[in-house]
């Protein structure tokens, strides 16, 4: 018996089933479903919106700037740079700002991170509608 994972990481706890004609009948309505987000204006791939790498593009299209915290505050992961990664190999262009700033202890840099030039349709519209659906538990 085998489990899968999933992208955040986490092992799901049902096994594998053999691929019925009923699944595959299904699978066809839900993908239906998720091409409303499916492509962006530029021609990129939108990730599933429930996922981190989901939730993190969600907030750079939306925010002027995504720092670890923020992003941590919206999808409950310290993974931020992975999830940077993830994107940017899909095409996403991501842009690092390194920003100084003072904790109570000493003086820190941290990273924040900014969608690059794209074009903002309905597409990305509706993508962060079902973002914003997904951080608060509605898919």
């Amino acid at each position: 018996m085998t489990t899968t994972t999933n992208e955040n990481g986490c092992t799901g706890g049902r096994p594998e089933q053999p691929q019925s004609p009923q699944v595959s009948t299904i699978h066809t309505g839900i993908l239906a479903h998720t091409a409303a987000w499916g492509v962006s204006s530029d021609g990129l791939i939108f990730p599933r919106p429930w996922t981190c790498a989901g939730q993190l593009l969600g907030q750079l299209l939306v925010e002027a700037g995504v720092t670890h915290r923020r992003f941590d505050g919206r999808a409950g992961s310290m993974r931020g740079a992975v999830y940077v990664k993830r994107l940017r190999a899909a095409g996403w262009p991501i842009d690092t700002e390194l920003v100084s700033g003072a904790n109570k202890f000493e003086r820190v840099r941290y990273g924040v991170y900014r969608l690059g030039d794209i074009t903002i349709g309905e597409p990305e519209r509706v993508f962060v509608a079902a973002a914003e659906l997904a951080a608060g538990g509605w898919l």
